[in-house]
Formats: C-alpha cells, structure tokens, sequence
C-alpha cells in the first residue's frame, strides 16, 4: 500500500510539473510572438534569442518529466523479492528508499520517503543488496533492515 501511495503521489507531482512547463512554453512563445521590432535592434533580438534559450531549456525539461511520468506508470511495484529491484522500498538505518526514479524526497503519513533511480549512486549499490546488507557511500555505512 505504501507504494502504490508513493507512487501515486510520485504521478501527481510529475502530472503537475508538466502542465507548468507547458503553460511556461505557450507563455514564452506567446511573448515571443508578441514583442515588436524597436528601433533598439540589436537589443529585439538578443531578448528574443534569450526567450528561444529559455523555451528551449523548457521543453528539455518538459521532455524529461514525460520520459520520467512514463517510466514511472509501467513500473511494476507488485513484486516480492528477498533482494533490492526497480520497484522496492528499501528500509534502511539511513531512511527508507523508493527505488524508481530520481524525485527526491515525498512525504507520505507524515514520513519521509526518498525517491531513488538506480542510475544514482546508492541505487546502484543497492541494487541486488538483501536483508543485513550493508553498503558505504561516501564512507557512510548504511544498513538494509527490510525489502518490500
């Protein structure tokens, strides 16, 4: 249940992360439809190739969050498994981990949670880790208590 709830929230987050880069780039492109050539030429198109940056730099973004809300929709977290896998929440002496992609910290019950890619360094360290595995990141040693 607790995954299915991260996950969830982990969604909602993504969903609403891509409708404000969306309406960012209709504004940008909006902006850059409407600014009219002054007799300030040079200074018309350094703004307009500075907003063309800016839309640009948007739509990477905007590209990420759809790749990551993707991954994160055919994520199977219906899995039991003795060992750490894309999908597992990772109880560990340092926190608890949600082993699906890199959003950082979710609260959910009031309790923190760490969303985690397994291309991050201590995603790869806990991959295939078990029960009373311990890994050291950073020379800070960190235990795994529990495997959902």
């Amino acid at each position: 249940m607790i995954k299915k709830s991260l996950l969830d929230i982990l969604i909602a987050d993504l969903e609403l992360k891509i409708q404000v880069f969306q309406t960012n780039i209709k504004s940008i492109i909006d902006s850059k439809n409407n600014e009219t050539k002054s007799s300030a030429g040079d200074k018309f198109e350094t703004g307009r190739a500075m907003m063309q940056i800016e839309q640009e730099n948007k739509e990477i973004q905007l590209s990420k969050a759809i790749n990551t809300f993707s991954f994160l929709k055919q994520l199977d977290i219906n899995h039991n498994s003795e060992s750490v896998r894309l999908g597992s929440l990772v109880y560990c002496d340092t926190g608890v981990f949600f082993i699906s992609a890199a959003l950082g910290k979710v609260y959910f019950d009031k309790k923190p949670y760490f969303a985690l890619s397994l291309d991050a360094p201590l995603g790869r360290l806990l991959f295939g880790c078990k029960v009373n595995d311990k890994v050291t990141l950073n020379h800070k040693v960190t235990t795994i208590l529990e495997i959902d």
